[in-house]
């Protein structure tokens, strides 16, 4: 079975719930999917999202959820998430 594609609201959404650690495995490797299809540039990706993110959490809560290593964490090992 192919991976849905998801649009870019879909992907803010996935990217909320990582940074929230709500995220289930599954929701994890379609974000993860869509990420390695979407550009070849994961930092340009990753600047819009944060962007976006923001602007949905506000910035205070944003900034208290935010690590700069979660950019890393997508390609040196698996997150912890709640299944």
């Amino acid at each position: 079975m192919i991976p849905k594609i998801l649009d870019f609201e879909e992907m803010v959404s996935l990217y909320v719930k990582i940074l929230k650690k709500t995220i289930t495995d599954t929701e994890l490797e379609l974000f993860k999917y869509n990420l390695d299809i979407s550009c070849c540039v994961p930092v340009a990706i990753f600047f819009k999202l944060n962007s976006d993110a923001k602007k949905i959490l506000g910035k205070e809560e944003w900034s208290k959820l935010y690590s700069p290593d979660i950019e890393r964490e997508f390609h040196s090992g698996p997150i912890e998430t709640k299944s």
